[in-house]
């Protein structure tokens, strides 16, 4: 036995010493891997258009001279080109991976890359605009679609600053191209619309006096859903009818008219665009008719409350802020949609100096303006009084509303090196008439600006200096008449002029930017007039 298990071990030893000596006698095929890179594009992609990707291929030994490879493009399990270089039109409304499958066919080896595509039409393109205006006595709808300059290979060219050159196209009275009628006549205004659909590209309201009246469209494909007056009840507006402004929050939809009074409605389910009817009685607040202004709330997601400056009549005149509540919470019981509220007293009073906002006393209300905050139910808001002695005042102030009830506060901030309510006033001057000019608050929590026009020329006010007021930022070759910022990044600000044409501006970092050609994105060319523009809106779509 002693000799069996002796023999037994140097046997495996001699095993093991083959094995050892023989190391590195083996010839391993070194493999020169693929990594696919794609360019950055959109995810959305415009039906009918050329979708071009120009992948960037890297090797593992950084020599690709004696590879043979094999390139297949597939979307929707449908292959759609065997190129490197991609040139696809888009001809599906399916949502779907486009996926670039790259094999060597020297080893077959098959390296994947890919990237969710969903198509789309033009209207939902991002950082694109709706414009509404007045030309040859009609109402006429126009499309700013954005765009960026490629080369050949697919790369974006850049300006002499290093930015990516801007290629918009204006596409006018984009109404009649999808419906095959005209819009009507005297516009009025635009307002987007939402429902509890993703993705969802919104609808949009389309508000104006003549033709057809006003008109509600399918944000995707702006053919024509309803006409406003059948969102009424009974299918009739109610009398001397003439809206002037609007907003939609996700259940309260609310049209002011000339008079201030305020029509709403209440939408029975967010899961359909049209739901619910406008009634006929205006909006109440302690048992008497509201006579207000509507403040937009610049968000593309769900409002949770307006805030409605209150004038009053002239024969029982008011002025101070109230606040429309948007909650239906069916697990909570609450149901405060369309609720008007006052906003309340702060716990340790109004600032010195500070113009109460449940009482603005003798002060002219020359702009109100939306700031976005990290939480839906926190918003910010900015002010510009003139004061009955003639002196401008700026006021700042945030509204929280609790998350699952209609109590109101005011956050608290950091001012100066304390914390306090979220109430900031500052006295201002200005070169400038302030009563005269056109004001744009930024809405974004990041390019903390606010703009005001007169004429020409545009003004840059610096919400986080106030104490510096009001400073020149860029001429215009025609006078304003119309800005719009919605970006939620507050990059850019799209200017209407009345000469018929468009001019957009930088605003990232604005208060940096010291010469025109670092303010100027793009302007429309020479050739465009879209005639007497009256409503300008960065088109959001939006989600609830």
């Amino acid at each position: 036995m002693k000799i069996i298990i002796k023999l037994l071990s140097f046997l495996i030893i001699l095993n093991f010493i083959s094995c050892y000596d023989d190391k590195g006698n083996y010839d391993y095929e070194k493999i020169n891997d693929i990594t696919i890179e794609f360019p950055d594009f959109s995810w959305q992609q415009i039906i009918g258009e050329t979708l071009k990707v120009y992948p960037k291929l890297k090797y593992a030994f950084n020599d690709s001279t004696d590879l043979k490879l094999k390139f297949e493009w597939s979307f929707a399990d449908r292959v759609i080109g065997k190129e490197r270089q991609l040139e696809w039109t888009v001809d599906t409304n399916v949502q779907s991976d486009l996926v670039l499958r790259v094999t060597n066919l020297d080893n077959n080896l098959t390296y994947m890359q890919s990237k969710t595509i969903r198509p789309t039409s033009i209207y939902t393109t991002d950082k694109s605009y709706l414009v509404l205006s007045e030309k040859n006595g009609k109402s006429l709808l126009s499309f700013i679609q954005y765009g960026e300059k490629l080369d050949e290979n697919g790369n974006h060219i850049r300006d002499e600053l290093g930015r990516v050159i801007l290629e918009y196209k204006v596409l006018e009275d984009i109404y009649y191209k999808e419906n095959q009628e005209e819009l009507g006549s005297q516009p009025l205004f635009i307002q987007e619309h939402i429902a509890d659909i993703f993705p969802s590209n919104g609808h949009v309201v389309v508000f104006q006096e003549g033709g057809q009246g006003s008109v509600d469209l399918d944000g995707l494909s702006m053919k024509k859903d309803i006409l406003l007056v059948e969102s009424f009840s009974g299918g009739t507006y109610p009398v001397d009818f003439h809206p002037v402004n609007a907003e939609m929050m996700a259940y309260t939809h609310m049209i002011e008219n000339y008079d201030g009074k305020i029509y709403t409605k209440v939408k029975e389910t967010l899961e359909l665009f049209q739901s619910g009817y406008y009634i006929h009685t205006p909006l109440l607040f302690e048992n008497k008719e509201v006579h207000g202004h509507l403040i937009h709330s610049e968000r593309s997601q769900a409002k949770e409350f307006t805030l409605l400056h209150s004038v009053g009549t002239p024969t029982e005149p008011e002025n101070r802020l109230l606040l429309i509540h948007d909650l239906q919470d069916s697990w909570e019981d609450i149901k405060i949609s369309g609720k008007v509220v006052q906003l309340p007293a702060p716990n340790d009073g109004w600032p010195e100096n500070f113009i109460p906002l449940t009482d603005l006393g003798d002060s002219q209300v020359l702009h109100i303006g939306y700031v976005t905050m990290d939480w839906g139910t926190n918003a910010g808001y900015t002010m510009f009084l003139k004061n009955a002695d003639g002196t401008y005042q700026y006021q700042y102030f945030e509204i929280e509303r609790e998350y699952d009830g209609e109590g109101l506060t005011y956050p608290e901030i950091t001012i100066g090196d304390q914390n306090r309510e979220a109430l900031v006033n500052y006295f201002i001057t200005a070169p400038i008439p302030l009563e005269e000019c056109i004001f744009y608050t930024l809405p974004s929590p990041q390019n903390e600006y606010i703009f005001a026009a007169h004429g020409k020329e545009i003004y840059l006010f610096d919400r986080t200096s106030p104490k510096n007021g009001f400073r020149h930022y860029y001429t215009c070759k025609a006078n304003v008449v119309e800005m719009n910022g919605r970006d939620y990044y507050g990059t850019q600000i799209l200017i209407g002029l009345d000469n018929g044409g468009v001019l957009l501006l930088n605003t990232e970092e604005a208060k940096q930017l010291e010469t025109d050609q670092e303010k100027f994105l793009w302007e429309s060319d020479v050739n465009v007039n879209l005639g007497k523009i009256v409503d300008i809106t960065l088109k959001v779509g939006g989600y609830i």
